[in-house]
């Protein structure tokens, strides 16, 4: 499975990976983590779906920037762009901990874009 990245406006990037067919899923990880987290449920979900994972910025593989605050604004507008840029349409986002945080509030930014959302332990 290919891992790309995405730019985003502090000048760091985040990785992500697709996989799968049919309608879009983005699956958000928790604190501490990063997009490997989804890994297993995404292969599961890859027969019915095209599955976004991505790294939360500054998590995993994707760098810092120390001038950056990473706060839920910057998460969310981080989160927001990927999507836009992907050009991503009728999306269901999942995530847990902070990452069911962020589907809500991406689903503010979002509303004709993000369809559903699911939380789990949410942050």
């Amino acid at each position: 499975m290919k891992i790309d990245k995405f730019n985003l406006d502090d000048g760091t990037y985040v990785r992500f990976k697709k996989m799968g067919e049919g309608a879009p899923i983005l699956l958000l990880h928790t604190f501490r983590n990063r997009l490997e987290y989804s890994d297993k449920l995404g292969k599961l979900l890859a027969d019915k779906f095209t599955v976004y994972s991505i790294d939360l910025p500054g998590f995993g593989d994707s760098p810092i920037n120390t001038n950056t605050n990473y706060n839920l604004d910057f998460f969310t507008k981080s989160i927001v762009s990927f999507i836009k840029k992907s050009r991503i349409k009728n999306l269901t986002i999942a995530g847990e901990s902070i990452g069911a945080t962020l589907a809500a509030s991406v689903s503010v930014e979002l509303p004709g874009i993000v369809k559903k959302i699911f939380m789990f332990h949410a942050y």
